[in-house]
């Protein structure tokens, strides 16, 4: 059996608890070891952007930024559309 290349996870946060979180974030973090490449789609941006090198926010079908998540969280566009004003890291 081969490696993936690529690992599509829909909502890996979703409806879970703070262990299973710790538990996903840590099978991330293996595969990006492993150099798999691993594209997550996911509302809760505070795990996301503590475990991804790239982030994409999309807006009606549109990628309305991308970038790291420095970039990501301090514009403005960004905590208008999704974050909000109050977000932090």
């Amino acid at each position: 059996m081969t490696e993936p290349s690529l690992l599509l996870l829909d909502e890996p946060f979703a409806n879970i608890d703070p262990l299973a979180v710790a538990d996903v974030k840590h099978l991330i973090r293996i595969l990006k070891q492993k150099e798999i490449s691993v594209l997550i789609t996911d509302h809760n941006a505070r795990e996301i952007f503590s475990i991804v090198d790239r982030s994409y926010l999309i807006q009606d079908g549109r990628v309305l930024l991308a970038g790291a998540t420095d970039t990501l969280v301090n514009d403005p566009r960004a905590r208008k559309t999704y974050l909000g004003e109050d977000f932090r890291l």
